[in-house]
């Protein structure tokens, strides 16, 4: 039996990670590679939701994933409604 590649080295052709790396899920968002890394970067529009973030110290992310975050830590992460509790009668 040949030896099992070293971890780090390619997947291999038939993206058959073994006990590694499985590289499909990649290669399924990204589809055809070599379009992906010819398209244009616009880095503004990539950065903008990250550095409006940056402002006001919250984190960026889906609602799915704030809430299993904030389920995680016992942290609130989601913006919560602005100003005070009303008082009760």
């Amino acid at each position: 039996m040949p030896p099992e590649p070293a971890a780090g080295t390619p997947a291999g052709d038939g993206h058959d990670a073994g006990n590694h790396v499985d590289v499909t899920p990649a290669l399924e968002r990204v589809g055809d590679s070599a379009a992906f890394l010819g398209e244009t970067f616009d880095k503004a529009m990539t950065y903008a939701a990250l550095r409006k973030a940056e402002g006001v110290g919250r984190p960026v992310g889906s609602k799915i994933w704030l809430a299993d975050m904030e389920k995680r830590t016992g942290l609130t992460l989601a913006v919560g409604k602005r100003g005070l509790e009303p008082k009760s009668l």
